[in-house]
C-alpha cells in the first residue's frame, strides 16, 4: 500500500512542477509551444487519419480488382467449355461419322483390315473437325461399339496399350446419359503414360434413327492447359486456382503451394461463402481471397493474393506522404515562430511603459503600435480624455438617428387619409350628378383599400378577384369601355386562398401589351378550376399573341413598366409562386400570334382550416 501511496505522491509532485513551470512560462514561450502542439497534433490526426483512408482504399480497390478477374476467368472458362461441348457434337453432325460407327462388320472376311480402315478414317475425320479446331485440347478418343477394340484415337501422348475405357469410373454415368455432354472434373489421363491430370468433356452417342448406343466420345484437355486460360505470367504473391465439385484444383503452372492449398481448400471450403471480401491465412502468410462461384462445372475460382505485396506500393505512398507531411510542418513552425516575435513584441513594450507608470512615472508615452494593439497603446495614453470624447459622440449620434427616424415618419404618406379623402370626392361626384366619376373613385377607393390593408399574403379568391373588376372599371374608364371581362369561377373556388396580386399583374400585361395597336372588341376571361388538391387559373385574352421566345423571355426577366398600377411583372408574379410553393408550381404561357394569349397559374389549393378564408387573410 505504501508503494502505491508513494507512486501516486510522485506523479502528484511532477504534475505540480510542469503547471509551475507552464505558469512561469513568458508568453512568447507559451504561444510558440501552443503552436507546436496543434502543429503536431493536427499533423498526427491527419497522417493517421490519411493512412487508414489509403489502407482502405487499396483493400477496396484490390478486391475489386479480384472480383473483376474473377469474373473475367469465369467467363473464359465458360466459353472454352461450350466451345469443346459444341466439338463434341461432332458424330452427330457429319454423316460419314454415323455411317461408320452404325456399319455392320458381320459376315465380312477381312473384317479386321476394314475395321482398322475404318478407324483411321474416323481418326482422319476427329483429327480435322475436332482436334486441330482447338490448339489446347490433348486427345480425342471415340470408342465405337461396333469396334470396340480398335478405338480412333488423336493424341499428343503416348498411349496405354493396356487402358479400357470401360473400366473407368465415369463411362456407366455417361452411357446412361442418353448423348447428354458430361463435364469429368480433374482427372488423371489414364489412356497414356504419362498420367497427368487433365479435365474432359465426354458424351454417348447414339443413333439418331432407333436410340440404340453407338459409342463412347470423349475429348481430354491437359489441367495445365486448361489453366492457361487464366494464367497470363502471374507474379507468385498471385494463387488462382479452379476446383472442380470434388476440390481437385487446377493452378498456375508455376505455382508451388498446390498441395498445401488443395489441402487447405478441402479443410475449410464449406466454411468460405462465395462472393465475400475476406482475408485468411496460409502458412505463415495472409492472403486476401476472392471466392467466384463456376456454375459450368460445378466448381469456384479461388484468387489469393499476398496482403504485404498489395500494401508495399501503399508503403510508398505512405512513406512520402509522412516525409511532406513533416517538411510541411517544419515550414509551419517557422512561421508560427516569427508570428509570435510579431504578436509578442509590441506586448512588451507596452508592459515596460505600464512599468514604468507603477513606479510614478506619468509623463511617459509609449510608441505607436500597429494592428489591434494600437488601441491598448492610445487608451493607454488618453484614457480619461477618449472617454469623454466618445460620450459626446455616442450621444450625437443617437440624436441625429431621433432625428432620421422623424424625417421618415413625416415622410410617410397616410394611405387611410388618401381614401378618406377620395370618399369624400365621390360623395360630392354623387351629390352632383357624375355617376362615372363617381364609380371611378368607389373602384379607386376599394383597390387603395385592398392595396394598403395589412393581411397576410394569403387571401381569399373572392377578394382577389373583386380587385380585378375594379381595377378593369377603372381601365374602361380610361379607354371607354374597351374591354370585356369575364369570370368563370364556382363558389367553391371563390373561398380558397390565393397570393394577393397575382392576377393584376397579368391583366395589366393583357392590357398594355395584349391588345396595343389593335383594333378589335377586347375580351379577357379568367377561368379558375380546382384539378389534383391544385387550383388552376387560366387568364385569356383575344389580343394580338405573341411569339414562342418572347414568352420564355417574360418568365425569366423582369420586365416591369411604370405605367402600370404597380412595380410587380408576370416574372415577379412566378417567382413569388415558386418561393411560396415550390418549382413544382408557376406559370406558364401559351400564346398564337394573330390569336390568343393564355397564362395559366397553378398553386396547391389553400383552405383556412376547411372554411372559408376571413377577411383578415392568412400569412404564410
Amino acid at each position: 500500500m505504501s508503494m502505491i501511496e508513494n507512486t501516486f505522491k510522485l506523479k502528484h509532485k511532477a504534475v505540480e512542477k510542469i503547471v509551475k513551470y507552464s505558469n512561469q512560462m513568458s508568453l512568447r514561450t507559451k504561444i510558440r509551444q501552443g503552436y507546436i502542439v496543434m502543429i503536431i497534433l493536427f499533423f498526427f490526426i491527419f497522417v493517421l487519419v490519411v493512412g487508414l483512408e489509403i489502407r482502405n482504399y487499396s483493400g477496396k480497390i484490390i478486391y475489386s480488382t479480384m472480383e473483376n478477374q474473377n469474373q473475367q476467368i469465369e467467363k473464359s472458362i465458360d466459353y472454352f467449355i461450350d466451345d469443346i461441348i459444341k466439338l463434341s457434337e461432332y458424330p452427330y453432325v457429319d454423316s460419314e461419322v454415323t455411317a461408320l460407327l452404325e456399319k455392320s462388320y458381320q459376315g465380312d472376311g477381312e473384317s479386321i483390315v476394314v475395321k482398322i480402315n475404318d478407324t483411321a478414317k474416323l481418326a482422319h475425320l476427329l483429327y480435322k473437325h475436332v482436334f486441330y479446331m482447338n490448339k489446347r485440347i490433348d486427345s480425342v478418343w471415340l470408342l465405337a461399339e461396333n469396334n470396340m477394340e480398335n478405338p480412333a484415337i488423336v493424341t499428343r501422348q503416348n498411349l496405354n496399350n493396356h487402358y479400357n475405357m470401360k473400366e473407368e469410373d465415369w463411362y456407366n454415368r455417361v452411357y446412361s446419359g442418353n448423348g447428354t455432354p458430361f463435364i469429368l472434373g480433374v482427372h488423371e489421363d489414364s489412356g497414356s503414360t504419362s498420367n497427368e491430370k487433365i479435365v474432359s468433356v465426354a458424351r454417348s452417342i447414339v443413333s439418331p434413327t432407333d436410340g440404340s448406343f453407338l459409342g463412347m466420345f470423349v475429348i481430354n484437355i491437359k489441367a495445365n492447359d486448361f489453366a492457361a486460360l487464366w494464367y497470363n505470367g502471374q507474379a507468385d504473391d498471385r494463387i488462382i486456382a479452379v476446383a472442380d465439385k470434388e476440390n481437385h484444383l487446377i493452378m498456375n503452372p508455376n505455382a508451388a503451394k498446390e498441395d498445401d492449398l488443395e489441402t487447405y481448400i478441402q479443410s475449410v471450403d464449406a466454411k468460405m461463402p462465395v462472393n465475400k471480401r475476406q482475408t485468411v491465412k496460409l502458412g505463415n502468410e495472409k492472403y486476401y481471397l476472392v471466392i467466384t462461384q463456376l456454375e459450368c462445372i460445378e466448381g469456384k475460382i479461388y484468387q489469393f493474393y499476398a496482403t504485404k505485396s498489395a500494401t508495399k506500393g501503399f508503403g510508398i505512398l505512405y512513406f512520402v506522404l509522412l516525409i511532406g507531411t513533416l517538411l510541411i510542418g517544419a515550414v509551419f513552425y517557422l512561421i508560427s515562430y516569427r508570428i509570435s516575435d510579431k504578436i509578442t513584441k509590441p506586448l512588451y513594450q507596452l508592459v515596460d511603459s505600464m512599468r514604468e507608470v507603477s513606479g510614478g512615472n506619468f509623463q511617459i508615452q509609449t510608441d505607436k503600435l500597429n494592428g489591434e494593439l494600437q488601441i491598448l497603446s492610445t487608451t493607454f495614453n488618453k484614457m480619461t480624455k477618449r472617454i469623454d470624447i466618445m460620450f459626446q459622440e455616442l450621444t450625437e449620434k443617437e440624436k441625429q438617428k431621433r432625428d432620421m427616424e422623424l424625417l421618415a415618419l413625416q415622410a410617410q404618406i397616410n394611405p387611410h387619409f388618401l381614401y378618406n379623402t377620395l370618399n369624400s370626392i365621390q360623395c360630392v361626384a354623387e351629390m352632383q350628378g357624375a355617376e362615372n366619376v363617381s364609380n371611378m373613385l368607389d373602384a379607386m377607393i376599394s383597390i387603395l383599400h385592398y392595396t394598403a390593408e395589412s393581411a397576410g399574403e394569403i387571401v381569399a379568391m373572392e377578394k382577389e378577384l373583386t380587385f380585378i373588376q375594379n381595377y378593369i372599371k377603372i381601365i374602361n374608364f380610361r379607354y371607354f369601355d374597351r374591354f370585356s371581362f369575364l369570370v368563370q369561377a364556382d363558389d367553391k373556388v371563390r373561398n380558397y386562398g390565393t397570393l394577393r396580386f397575382i392576377l393584376q399583374p397579368i391583366v395589366e400585361n393583357a392590357i398594355f401589351h395584349g391588345f396595343e395597336a389593335v383594333d378589335l372588341n377586347a375580351l379577357i376571361e379568367i377561368k379558375i378550376v380546382e384539378k389534383d388538391q391544385n387550383l388552376v387559373i387560366e387568364i385569356t385574352d383575344n389580343g394580338r399573341g405573341m411569339e414562342e421566345a418572347k414568352c420564355a423571355e417574360i418568365l425569366q426577366h423582369d420586365s416591369t413598366e411604370r405605367r402600370g398600377l404597380n412595380r410587380i411583372g408576370i416574372y415577379n408574379v412566378n417567382q413569388r409562386i415558386k418561393l411560396y410553393f415550390g418549382e413544382n408550381y408557376g406559370i406558364r404561357i401559351i400564346s398564337k400570334m394573330g390569336q390568343f394569349t393564355k397564362v395559366i397559374i397553378t398553386m396547391p389549393r389553400i383552405t383556412a382550416m376547411g372554411e372559408k378564408l376571413d377577411e383578415k387573410g392568412i400569412d404564410c
